[in-house]
């Protein structure tokens, strides 16, 4: 597996989110009404568009399955920055950083 310790720590955060958005998948045609679907998260103004996106085809894929929107919490994106920033600086990719 590549290193990803040269991404920035917002980057990997949004790149592990858009894989999880691709997982959800849309159908052909649906992500048109997401915006920024096609965009790669390579600056701040990037990030945000493709996190807008992520956020947005999540959404859609909950109100099909009858669920609630999710919105985004500012303390909740600080502790993930945080821990994201933590797994580049430890080199690792876990849902537990090396000593717990």
């Amino acid at each position: 597996m590549p290193s990803l310790a040269h991404l920035a720590p917002r980057t990997l955060l949004v790149t592990a989110a858009l894989a999880v958005a691709a997982l959800v998948g849309a159908a052909p045609g649906q992500a048109a009404d997401c915006a920024g679907t096609d965009v790669r998260p390579t600056s701040a103004a990037t990030v945000a568009a493709a996190q807008d996106a992520t956020l947005c085809l999540l959404n859609r894929e909950r109100a099909a399955a009858g669920l609630g929107a999710l919105r985004v919490q500012p303390e909740l994106t600080r502790v993930a920055t945080d821990y994201s920033a933590a797994m580049v600086q430890q080199s690792v990719f876990a849902h537990v950083l090396p000593g717990g």
